[in-house]
C-alpha cells in the first residue's frame, strides 16, 4: 500500500511516461496532419486523464485491500469476543456444577450419618450386626411408638437380610433404606401425575 506522497509520485510518474510516449508520436503544438485527429495538446490532456484513471484504479485497489483488512480484523475481534463470552458462560456452568456436586456430597454424607445412627438403635450389643432377636425387640418398641402403622407397612428381618446369613450388616441396612426411599419417591411422583 502506497503512502500519500508515494501515491502522488506514482501518479506524476504515470503522467510523465504517458506524455513522453505520446510526444514521440506527435509534437506538442503541431497542427493537424492530413486526416489527423487534432493537436498534441489534446493528446496531452487525454494522457493526463488516462494516467489519472490508471492512478485511480490502483488507488481503489488499495482501498479495497484496506477494507478487506479492516473486515478481517473486525471478524477476528468478533470471534475473539464471542469465544470469550462462551468461555465465560462455560466457566459459570462449571462452577455451578461443582457447587451442586459439593452440595450432593454433603447431602450423601448426612444421609449416611443418619443411616448409621438408625442402624445403632436395634444393635443392642454394638457388634455392628443386627440379629433376628435385636431386630424383633426394636420393631416391637417401634410399633408402640407408631400404633397407626400396620405390620404390612413395616419391613421384616428377611426384607433386610439380603444375603440370608441370619444377620443384617450396615451395608444391607443402608441398601434397604436407599431402596425404600427410592420406592417412596416413585410413589409420590406417580401420585402427582395422577392428580395432574
Amino acid at each position: 500500500m502506497l503512502s500519500r506522497v508515494g501515491a502522488r509520485a506514482a501518479w506524476f510518474a504515470c503522467v510523465i511516461c504517458t506524455t513522453a510516449l505520446l510526444a514521440q508520436a506527435d509534437e506538442w503544438g503541431a497542427p493537424e496532419r492530413a486526416g489527423g485527429r487534432g493537436g498534441g495538446l489534446m493528446r496531452f490532456f487525454a494522457s493526463l486523464l488516462g494516467s489519472f484513471g490508471f492512478f485511480k484504479y490502483f488507488r481503489s485497489k488499495g482501498k479495497i485491500e484496506k477494507l478487506k483488512k479492516k473486515y478481517q480484523l473486525g471478524l477476528k475481534q468478533f470471534q475473539t469476543e464471542a469465544a470469550r463470552q462462551i468461555q465465560g458462560q462455560l466457566d459459570k456452568y462449571a462452577t455451578a456444577i461443582q457447587q451442586e456436586q459439593a452440595r450432593l456430597e454433603i447431602l450423601h454424607d448426612n444421609i449416611r450419618m443418619w443411616e448409621t445412627a438408625l442402624f445403632t438403635l436395634p444393635d443392642d450389643d454394638g457388634d455392628k450386626l443386627i440379629t433376628p432377636n435385636e431386630f424383633s425387640t426394636y420393631m416391637t418398641s417401634y410399633k408402640k411408638l407408631h400404633p397407626e402403622l400396620l405390620d404390612s407397612d413395616l419391613p421384616t428381618f428377611r426384607d433386610m437380610d439380603f444375603n440370608r446369613n441370619g444377620q443384617i450388616t450396615f451395608e444391607e441396612w443402608a441398601k434397604f433404606q436407599d431402596e425404600a426411599a427410592a420406592r417412596m419417591l416413585m410413589q409420590q411422583q406417580q401420585q402427582q401425575q395422577w392428580r395432574a
